[in-house]
């Protein structure tokens, strides 16, 4: 009985160390574990701080697009406004330069008919003249 109670007393010693290196691997554990869990929180929060940041900047950039489109839009229309201009610009440049011919013609039959008009009130006027030269030479004498 000895015997046996000294292998009982050995066996639970035995025990008892591995008992408490479980015990200290148990603590140990619970340790890192609570460790890693205070880790873990401070990664959500960060991560929820990283999604407000990436959701407020998802706004900014979906805002800065719908700017941009605006822009554009306008920057189309300010381009079709400023085809049409140029097409009319050049359609009046057109019309100025007909007129222009036109305008000397008109100045070339203007003048060719003024000279004409000369020439006739000369002819007409030059008989008169010389009736008046000699009538004021008569009464001269």
């Amino acid at each position: 009985m000895r015997k046996h109670s000294s292998v009982l007393r050995k066996q639970n010693a035995h025990l008892l160390a591995e008992f408490t290196e479980m015990n200290t691997s148990y603590i140990e554990m619970r340790k890192h574990s609570s460790v890693l869990r205070k880790q873990n929180t401070c990664l959500l929060a960060e991560s929820t701080e990283m999604r407000k940041h990436s959701s407020k900047m998802l706004a900014k950039s979906t805002e800065m697009r719908k700017h941009s489109s605006k822009m554009l839009a306008e920057s189309t229309e300010m381009r079709k406004h400023s085809s049409k201009m140029l097409a009319e610009s050049t359609e009046m440049r057109k019309q100025l330069g007909v007129l222009r011919k036109h305008s000397s013609k008109m100045l070339t039959k203007f003048t060719k008919m003024r000279k004409q008009t000369d020439i006739l009130l000369i002819q007409r006027v030059a008989p008169r003249i010389s009736q008046l030269q000699l009538v004021g030479e008569s009464w001269a004498h």
